[in-house]
């Protein structure tokens, strides 16, 4: 087969499997929102071993006419093995307050994630997991609940295709809540996917751009929500010294 028709085939699968994610039977009890996400992420190798990282993002709702959430992470990543590298991050978010304004509008919370990573290259596809174990203060100066950690686990699973300098891509992406005592609801289950498809644009050996179409559903939740989000993402790999 040649290498036109595997990428038709790819984008195929990928928007059938984004249907199907998606799709909420129960579209009058859901809000709709089309947002973006805009990311920009500075990388470095210390040695062929370990990755730093540095990454902000900013994100727009209601239709791309409000602020929605900005933060600030930083983390390292280790190779354990051919495949396998372990991942230590921490966020600080401020996410716009709709009730009450504090301190520009927004509210503060802090998140640790520990994260387990696998791929596997087979002729132009990558196949790729993620296991992310995060725990976090959501609100931590605006809510009485807000010094309360929550927990919860994320799988997620990607499939890329190597085209020369594009790269398209297509994951998605599963939450299960352990506990959260501002959506106790949700404890215990299943209450977020997210689905994307797009490309990667790699300018060369060390800037990159991420354009990327995202559907997210939040259910077993008071208030369930589809979420239609463009995504902007530009990375920097800052050169090893030798």
């Amino acid at each position: 087969m040649k290498s036109p028709e595997q990428a038709r085939l790819f984008m195929a699968f990928a928007w059938i499997v984004i249907f199907f994610v998606i799709e909420d039977p129960v579209r009058s009890q859901t809000i709709n929102d089309a947002g973006m996400w805009n990311t920009l992420t500075v990388e470095k190798d210390l040695s062929k071993k370990v990755n730093l990282y540095g990454e902000t993002e900013f994100r727009l709702k209601e239709n791309y006419s409000r602020p929605d959430l900005l933060y600030f992470e930083a983390g390292a990543k280790y190779k354990l093995c051919k495949g396998f590298r372990l991942g230590l991050s921490y966020r600080f978010t401020g996410k716009q307050n709709d009730e009450k304004y504090y301190w520009m509008g927004f509210r503060f919370g802090h998140r640790l994630m520990l994260d387990l990573h696998y791929h596997y290259l087979w002729r132009q596809f990558i196949f790729s997991w993620r296991g992310r174990f995060q725990g976090g203060m959501k609100y931590i100066y605006s809510s009485d609940k807000g010094q309360v950690p929550d927990w919860e686990f994320r799988d997620r699973i990607e499939i890329r295709y190597i085209l020369n300098r594009i790269e398209p891509f297509f994951n998605t992406e599963i939450n299960y809540q352990f506990t959260d005592p501002r959506a106790p609801e949700a404890n215990f289950s299943f209450y977020k996917t997210r689905a994307s498809i797009g490309a990667c644009f790699r300018i060369n050996k060390y800037n990159s751009i991420e354009l990327a179409f995202l559907l997210q559903k939040t259910w077993n939740i008071d208030i369930p929500s589809n979420q239609y989000i463009l995504n902007i993402h530009y990375t920097l790999s800052l050169p090893r010294k030798k």
